[in-house]
């Protein structure tokens, strides 16, 4: 790798002043020291949500060293899925004291280092590719030693340029939030929107010639109440669609879950494409009456007790559709 004039390659040993796995503690339900466990490990922080504590008569066993620091690293060190997630530590408010457990490295940054700067090279992907390289262990048991951890290569700038690299990478961070936060905003305006047009198309503009889903010949059919295994269906396998099928308006087709073999379902019961579902029943008034349209056939699923399939004339279906999701509709 060829570095830029006044950079150097280095090992992560040489750039940090204290690096060691944290201690397995003996936990109580709450105390004055919480303990950062795998799921607390975050890329934005510490999640106080997931935060354990120490039993206060073992405190003592606790040497001073493992008191966490401002800038400390904490980079997950066991376990598939977790393992080289990293958090970089800011005291937590309301405790003078905070440890990690034993599946989590603390990384202390040496002088010549900056905290950020090294918290990025470790979230960067330089290091994150490395490290089913630099694991070892078997399924679910997989660890980051602290011996791999510290032969780590990282190419380490001058200061200045660590402090710059830092900035930029803040900027972009906090770029990206605000699209986020922007994205985020487009599902409720497309919302809102629609249910204006819809309120106006069925609330303002239909002022005669209302009737009844009965007088226009509807026909409500349904499956049946089984105790069933809470997966979705493989090929070979038949399924039941859940509430959360239709929750969203839009057919999930992978929100079912598998009938018990020793039931034969009745063919009428097969969802079809072009089938109008209504979720009966939910633990959720928001819920109840949602409707979805089947645009693609599943081979595989079928009714329940709490998804109605509405039969209605020909023409009629999508009409019914976009009045039971206006406001009237929902009404």
């Amino acid at each position: 790798m060829t570095l830029p004039k006044g950079w150097v390659e280095t090992t992560i040993a040489n750039v940090t002043s204290y690096v060691s796995r944290g201690k397995s503690p003996k936990y109580v339900e709450s105390s004055s020291i919480p303990v950062v466990n795998q799921r607390a490990v975050r890329w934005s922080g510490v999640e106080i949500t997931y935060l354990k504590f120490v039993d206060p008569s073992t405190s003592e066993q606790w040497g001073e060293e493992r008191t966490l620091c401002d800038g400390d690293i904490l980079w997950n060190s066991t376990g598939t899925g977790t393992i080289g997630r990293a958090a970089l530590y800011l005291p937590l408010e309301g405790f003078k004291r905070v440890v990690a457990d034993s599946h989590v490295t603390v990384l202390r940054a040496a002088t010549d280092i900056f905290p950020n700067y090294l918290f990025e090279l470790i979230r960067s992907p330089s290091v994150q590719n490395l490290i089913s390289d630099m694991q070892n262990g078997s399924t679910n048991q997989v660890e980051l030693s602290r011996e791999a951890v510290l032969r780590t290569v990282v190419p380490l700038p001058p200061a200045a340029e660590q402090r710059r690299i830092v900035a930029k990478l803040d900027a972009l961070t906090a770029r990206i939030a605000r699209a986020r936060a922007e994205l985020d905003r487009v599902p409720v305006l497309a919302e809102r929107i629609r249910f204006s047009v819809l309120d106006r198309v069925f609330g303002t503009t239909i002022e005669n010639d209302w009737s009844t889903l009965g007088n226009v010949g509807l026909i409500i059919e349904a499956g049946k109440n089984l105790k069933c295994e809470e997966r979705p269906p493989h090929a070979h396998e038949l399924g039941v669609v859940k509430v959360s099928a239709v929750s969203s308006e839009i057919f999930q087709p992978n929100e079912s879950k598998i009938l018990p073999t020793s039931y034969n379902p009745p063919e009428r019961d097969r969802i079809n494409v072009g089938d109008l579902l209504l979720a009966r029943a939910s633990g959720s008034l928001n819920l109840v009456g949602r409707v979805a349209l089947v645009k693609e056939s599943p081979t595989n699923l079928y009714l329940s007790d709490k998804v109605l399939r509405l039969r209605v004339p020909d023409g009629l279906t999508n009409w019914i559709y976009w009045f039971l999701r206006s406001p009237v509709g929902r009404g």
